[in-house]
This record gives C-alpha cells, sequence and structure tokens, in this order.
C-alpha cells in the first residue's frame, strides 16, 4: 500500500476482503441500528471521540451497521480521532478499516481534516470540516468492497481528524443504493495486524475472516490435518485454483471452530486432503453430514499425496490455469517449504516433495505428468532439506538453466531471500522464474508481507495461502524478535553484512503476524509494526 503523506490512499481489501455478492441497486436496506446509535453519530459535529492504539498495540474494534441505505436517505456513523504533533512527526501511519461482516454490502471509508491543516504542495487536498457532509462519490477515496485507509497526517500538525463510513454510492447516483451492512471498525497507528486464535485451527479460521468476512464469501474450501505440514503446504496451490481458504483440523474429529466456518463460508465443497492416517473417516462424514460435497485427494504417502494434488489443481484449473514451475520443498523438514505457500497459491504453482534420499518416484512421475506440463523447477532450502540428488534429477529431467535453488544460512534468512526472489527484488518486476523462464510467475508485492513463526509450521499453513490469496511474501521470524534477515536496522551489532535484510531501507506497507503471542511475542509484533511507519 503506497502511503502519500498528508493524503488518504483508499483501496479495495483486495489483501483481505473477498468479493461481496452484489446487493439489488436502488433497492432500500434496512437492518437493526447498533448500540452508538442512541448516542448519535450521524453527523461530523456528533463525530464520537476515539482514541487510537499506538504501534505494536491491538486495533481498536468495534461492531457497527449501517442500517439505512436506500435512494432517499442513508446512515452514516462519524467518529474523530487526534492526532499530535509529536505523532505526526515520528511518522505515525494510522490505519482505518471498515470490514464487513455477516450479510449485506462493504461500506466506504472517507476521512475529512481540520481546515488548519492543509496538504502539502502538489498533492491532492483532502476534504476539509465543515464540508464533510457534502462529500461526492467522485471523490479520490471512494472505494468499492470494503475500504482501508493508509492515513499519513501532515507532519507537524497537531488535529482532530473525522471518519465518516457510509454505504456505496453507485457512481453519481443521487443517493446511496446498496444495502445495509455490519461492518467491524478497526482503528491503530501501525499497518500491522495480528491475526490468531487459541489454537492452530482457531488461526486458520481467523485468517480465513479476514480474508473473507462477508457469510457466503467462500463456496470451495480446502481441509487439512493440523497436526502435520506437508498435505497441507502441497495444498496452497489448491486453494489458489479455488480462490479460498485453507482450514485446519483434528486427526479424529472436525474441530468444532472449523465446523462453524465451513458453516458461515457457505462451503458447498471440500476437497479434504491426505489419507485416513492423516484426517479420519469421521472428519469426512461431519462434513459430508453439513450437506458439503467432500473429495479426498490422496496418496499413500505424503509425496503421493503432493502429487495428486497437483494433479487435481490442474484438473479445476484447465490447461491454462496453471504455471509450468514446480516448487520443490522438503517432506520431512518444514521451514523452508512453508515459504512456498504464497507464491504456489498465487501462481498455481504445483508444490512438490522431495526426501532426505532424492526425488521419490511419485514427484518423478509428476514432474513427467503430461497434464502438468512441467518446464521449470525452484528447490527451496539448502542441501540439508533438500538434497543434492534431487538437484541432480531435476536438472536431468528439466535441464540446468530451468532448475534453480533458493537458500540461505538458516530458515530466517532463507524466507527473507526467497521473498526477495518471489517480489522480483521488491523492484515491482511483474514476473519472476529460473534462467531460462524469467517469466515463469507473477511476483508477490514487496510493499506487504506476512510473517509467523520460524519455531513451528502451524499457523504458517493457513497464513501462507491467506498470503497467497493477498499477492503477499510470508516471512519467517523468530517468536521473540524480529529477525535480522528480515531487518537488521534495529540493532547495528546485528545488522547483515550482505545487505539482504527483506525491509532494507525501505518501509512496509499494510502487513500481517499470524499467530498469538506464543508464536509472535508482543515486542516482535511492535518492531514489525514498526516497520510500517513513514
Amino acid at each position: 500500500m503506497r502511503r502519500v503523506t498528508g493524503l488518504l490512499l483508499v483501496t479495495a481489501l483486495a489483501a483481505s476482503v473477498a468479493t461481496s455478492p452484489s446487493a439489488a441497486i436502488g433497492a432500500a436496506g434496512l437492518a437493526a441500528p447498533d448500540a452508538f446509535e442512541a448516542f448519535g453519530d450521524d453527523t461530523p459535529d456528533r463525530a464520537r471521540p476515539l482514541v487510537a492504539p499506538g504501534p505494536g498495540e491491538a486495533a481498536l474494534e468495534e461492531s457497527h451497521t449501517i442500517h439505512v441505505a436506500d435512494a432517499a436517505a442513508a446512515d452514516a456513523d462519524w467518529v474523530a480521532f487526534d492526532v499530535s504533533a509529536l505523532q505526526a512527526d515520528a511518522g505515525y501511519v494510522y490505519l482505518i478499516e471498515a470490514v464487513p461482516a455477516g450479510e449485506g454490502t462493504p461500506p466506504v471509508l472517507e476521512v475529512y481534516a481540520p481546515a488548519a491543516s492543509p496538504a502539502p504542495a502538489g498533492a491532492l487536498p483532502l476534504t476539509l470540516d465543515p464540508a464533510a457532509s457534502d462529500a461526492a462519490s467522485s471523490a479520490p477515496w471512494a472505494s468499492g468492497g470494503g475500504a482501508s485507509l493508509c492515513f499519513v497526517p501532515s507532519p507537524g500538525v497537531s488535529a482532530t481528524y473525522r471518519v465518516r463510513v457510509r454505504p456505496w454510492n453507485e457512481g453519481g447516483t443521487v443517493g446511496f443504493t446498496r444495502s445495509a451492512s455490519a461492518y467491524r471498525l478497526r482503528l491503530k497507528a501501525g499497518l500491522a495486524t495480528r491475526i490468531a486464535g487459541v489454537d492452530r485451527a482457531a488461526t486458520a479460521v481467523a485468517a480465513s475472516r479476514e480474508r473473507f468476512p462477508l457469510d457466503g464469501g467462500a463456496r470451495r474450501v480446502v481441509v487439512a490435518a493440523g497436526h502435520s505440514f506437508a498435505d497441507a503446504l502441497a495444498g496452497s496451490t489448491l486453494s489458489g485454483v479455488l480462490g479460498g481458504p485453507l482450514l485446519l483440523t483434528a486427526r479424529d474429529r472436525l474441530s468444532p471452530v472449523t465446523a462453524r466456518e465451513l458453516a458461515r463460508l457457505g462451503a458447498d465443497e471440500v476437497y479434504l486432503l491426505g489419507g485416513t492416517a492423516a484426517v479420519g473417516s469421521g472428519v469426512e462424514r461431519s462434513i459430508a453430514g453439513m450437506g458439503i460435497t467432500v473429495t479426498r485427494v490422496w496418496g499413500r504417502t505424503r509425496y503421493e499425496t503432493a502429487a495428486e494434488v497437483a494433479r487435481r489443481s490442474a484438473a479445476l484449473a484447465g490447461p491454462a490455469g496453471m504455471s509450468t514451475l514446480a516448487f520443490v520443498v522438503s517432506g520431512e523438514k518444514f521451514a523452508d517449504a512453508t515459504c512456498a505457500s504464497a507464491p504456489a497459491a498465487w501462481s498455481r504453482a504445483p508444490v512438490l516433495l522431495a526426501s532426505r534420499a532424492g526425488l521419490p518416484d511419485a514427484t518423478v512421475a509428476a514432474l513427467r505428468d503430461p497434464s502438468l506440463a512441467i518446464t521449470d523447477a525452484v528447490i527451496v532450502g539448502g542441501a540439508l532439506a533438500v538434497p543434492a540428488a534431487a538437484e541432480e534429477s531435476l536438472r536431468d529431467a528439466l535441464g540446468d538453466g530451468h532448475v534453480s535453488r533458493i537458500a540461505g544460512s538458516d530458515r530466517y534468512q532463507t524466507s527473507a531471500v526467497f521473498a526477495r526472489w518471489a517480489t522480483a527484488g521488491r523492484t515491482g518486476v511483474g514476473s519472476v522464474g529460473t534462467s531460462l523462464s524469467p517469466a515463469a510467475l507473477r511476483a508477490l508485492a514487496g510493499d506487504r508481507v506476512g510473517v509467523a513463526s520460524g519455531a513451528s509450521f502451524a499457523d504458517a499453513l493457513g497464513g501462507g495461502v491467506f498470503c497467497g490469496l493477498a499477492g503477499a511474501p510470508l516471512l519467517l521470524c523468530e517468536p521473540g524478535r524480529v529477525s535480522p534477515w528480515i531487518f537488521a536496522g534495529y540493532d547495528p551489532a546485528d545488522a547483515v553484512n550482505s545487505g539482504d535484510d527483506f525491509v532494507g531501507s525501505a518501509r512496509l506497507g499494510r502487513s500481517w503476524v499470524f499467530g498469538g503471542a506464543g508464536a509472535m511475542s508482543a515486542q516482535a509484533f511492535a518492531d514489525l509494526d514498526l516497520l510500517t511507519l513513514r
């Protein structure tokens, strides 16, 4: 997300909100008022004062409803927050989001600066109070499909800023022409959000709810075992093909939080990964009992399952719907492998597994399978993860120039080096690949990241698919601090001499941390959040 001093940049929540079902244009929308209506928040002068939490703190979140939305009248919710001159000079960047919840159409966010807070020279001006109520739908901040504001206040100015949340206005028409809706108002300084649940299944659900906030938002879903990484990692490709989340379950029974999420998403088709030793038949029966069609994708080993997931993905995507580049990762060690999940989902690239002895027969068969048409391979991790014998087999099958290995000295450096590759060095180049196929994959965005613990795999599974659907890389972090391979600037003694830290001299935009404080400490989260400031 690009930041502009003194301006608003508003984007559809492409990184965290799915496209919502269309509401009937011109149809009146009515819903129950939320609790704040009793105090009056419908006009700029009645804007409710809020205090924005600081960087590294949990966002302020409130449940709201746009309860009237039709062509004649509309509800609008107003809030206000103060920014001191010290905060503005410190480079604070504010995240303001209206995250749709339940049914309805996502609302639109607008921000208004006081007249004493002019925009810098050459910048589009903010609308100033008291003209806030006269904003036109053609204003540069108008956005459909949800709204996420990245607001940089003018330096050196102490000011109160007002935010209006309103229904969608169709083009230049008069009045509001989309339905009433519920939403969660989110406000904080810093652009990082923690996505976490009480356990690994709940964290995967939290990622799903963030990416697909509207009820009925994902009809096709992938479900995998939460106690093993291999099947779920291969399932990243299938999630990318389906455009749905990856959820986790216990081996012998469907995790209740996962069952509730399947119901909320309105899933009518689930792809269950792995044989009954990985996900028991009881889980399959429970999902089928919800009226959902279940397709189990599996093989006798994790290597066969990964190959079958690739074939199923190709069958669903069609001849032109898959990448011809495959990621080859360890089927026994998770750390380097999890980094591949985001580009695998983003570019629909197969994920195949190697063993400590080399390439298993199932992987070789997949490489030769004409239905997959694999021409290139990227190995993720060093020789201790994917042995030299596997690389030799790949080069024999595909040719030297069609095989690359991306690795660092440890899992944290590997994730940073891989992210630099996957984002084309954060240069904005649109594609990446091998030396003879440099445009094999779409590059990921370099201005936003997901971060998960490198000490365990669970949070990275759903988080990797979330990042892939958002077009962002997934980086690994030590649980207690930001890895110097992400950013080496905090402690000169900890600097990365090679300059291979991912952030470098740039700053991050909208980003996410997966897992609770046990996976990523409050200090590590705060340090990451600081990287999103100006």
